[in-house]
């Protein structure tokens, strides 16, 4: 009888210190798993944010672009038509046709690799580096993680009570810095976004220009097709 109560004894009081190692165990993992949320939070934050400003500046070219065909198209068609009839007429035109056609055919390869050169790399490089901070944030949650995983390892001892002490204040210490990379890592959406717009309309400026110089230089390809035909 003294046998079994001793053994019950024993079994409570193990019981009611293992308790607090469970709870403190189960403190840790669920800070682990609230850093590794943040993180994969912030991947898909800087993932988004890049993709959804670059996307947004290429279809501010394909309209530049567009814009580009209907000025050019119409003078083009003006000035084939103006060769035909000067060509009916017995005079050479061809070459005023050839020139004009050449220099559109220029015009249109240099705007092209103009904006993407100076507007759609430079925004993609803008972008990487506006977000940069983001990278930083994600390897401190990372240290986060290999700090909370070696809570226990670090702090085990056969003082059961030492044990606990040392991981309820590591833990507390660990808990600091995860809310402190939570709260930088909800205002990290601001601050992205911010760059973002901020890149977008540097990006849609670039391509306005690029394109607004192509379309004054279309101008005096028509110009020169006129004075090469009266020329004739």
């Amino acid at each position: 009888m003294r046998l079994a109560t001793t053994v019950c004894l024993l079994v409570a009081f193990c019981t009611v210190n293992a308790n607090p190692l469970d709870s403190l165990r189960t403190g840790v993992q669920r800070s682990r798993k609230q850093v590794q949320d943040i993180i994969e939070q912030l991947e898909r934050l800087q993932s988004n944010i890049a993709h959804d400003t670059i996307f947004k500046i290429k279809n501010i070219w394909i309209g530049q672009r567009q814009r580009l065909n209907d000025y050019s198209n119409p003078i083009i068609d003006a000035i084939r038509k103006e060769v035909e009839a000067a060509k009916a007429e017995g005079k050479n035109a061809q070459p005023c046709y050839d020139t004009a056609s050449n220099s559109l055919k220029n015009i249109w390869d240099l705007a092209s690799s103009d904006a993407q050169r100076q507007c759609v790399d430079t925004a993609e490089s803008s972008i990487k580096s506006e977000l940069d901070f983001i990278n930083n944030l994600i390897t401190t949650g990372r240290t986060l993680i290999i700090e909370l995983d070696s809570i226990f390892p670090n702090c085990f001892s056969n003082d059961i009570f030492q044990m606990q002490r040392c991981v309820a204040l590591k833990l507390s210490t660990a808990n600091i810095a995860v809310r402190d990379l939570q709260n930088k890592a909800n205002s990290a959406k601001l601050t992205a976004e911010s760059a973002s717009n901020n890149i977008f309309l540097q990006g849609n400026n670039c391509l306005y220009n690029v394109y607004s110089t192509a379309i004054s230089q279309i101008t005096e390809v028509r110009l020169a097709a006129t004075k090469c035909l009266k020329a004739l």
